[in-house]
């Protein structure tokens, strides 16, 4: 099983190999967005991929230098030896494997059912946002003990407690600077009743420089419109 540090290097490797080829592959629009989206999904710094990318430079003909004034780190050139020679659907593959769940298995599926895969960057995107927050949510919520509630379905990501106080956090993220969200009907249904104790941490900007936003009671702050999609559901009957 690779460990993070791997993983962040074979990013810089993907993207270095196959240059702005690579990062499009993945749906994103430019190699910043990549380093901030790849580099918070994998709980890491931005700047962790585009290091390792650098590593690799002086390898691949690329408009880029790198760091080819120093000899490659030893890890770096084990990671070199063993995946350099993926093509990019196979590279692209396991980058995505490492930002959804049992992501092989899934593309299989979707490949046997004749379905589009989700799209790595709305997935990535989701997860960069929700490991931005856990690395910079005391600069709001210090003294707050965090409760990761994603797995739980209740309509928030993180439960926040500090003595008697407590607030729940919904976690969304967008490319640009400014751009719409939505909110499940449960989680609409948890910002109506916890109004000011419900906060919604928008991480903004993922294209370029991330910021956040925050908006505790939203349903006041925003005019929410309702989005009703009708669903027939067809069901077939049998008699034993």
């Amino acid at each position: 099983m690779l460990k993070n540090r791997e993983k962040l290097i074979l990013c810089g490797l993907f993207l270095s190999k196959f240059n702005e080829i690579g990062y499009k592959k993945l749906g994103f629009s430019s190699f910043t967005e990549a380093f901030n989206v790849l580099g918070y999904a994998l709980d890491a710094k931005p700047m962790n991929i585009k290091n390792y990318r650098d590593e690799f430079d002086p390898i691949f003909q690329n408009p880029r230098k790198g760091w080819y004034k120093r000899e490659m780190r030893e890890y770096c050139r084990a990671i070199l030896d063993e995946y350099q020679r993926l093509n990019l659907n196979d590279f692209s593959a396991l980058i995505s494997s490492f930002l959804v769940r049992n992501f092989e298995l899934k593309s299989k599926i979707d490949s046997f059912l004749q379905v589009q895969t989700e799209p790595i960057k709305r997935v990535a995107t989701g997860r960069a946002a929700e490991n931005y927050f856990i690395q910079n949510f005391r600069k709001y919520f210090k003294d707050f003990t965090l409760t990761d509630t994603r797995e739980f379905g209740c309509g928030f990501d993180f439960k926040m407690d500090f003595d008697d106080e407590f607030f729940c956090v919904e976690v969304k993220g967008i490319s640009q600077s400014s751009g719409g969200f939505l909110l499940t009907k449960k989680e609409f249904e948890m910002a109506e009743k916890f109004r000011q104790n419900y906060c919604l941490f928008v991480v903004k900007n993922l294209q370029i420089k991330p910021c956040e936003a925050l908006f505790f009671d939203p349903l006041q702050k925003f005019n929410l419109k309702q989005i009703k999609q009708e669903i027939t559901q067809i069901s077939y009957q049998g008699l034993i």
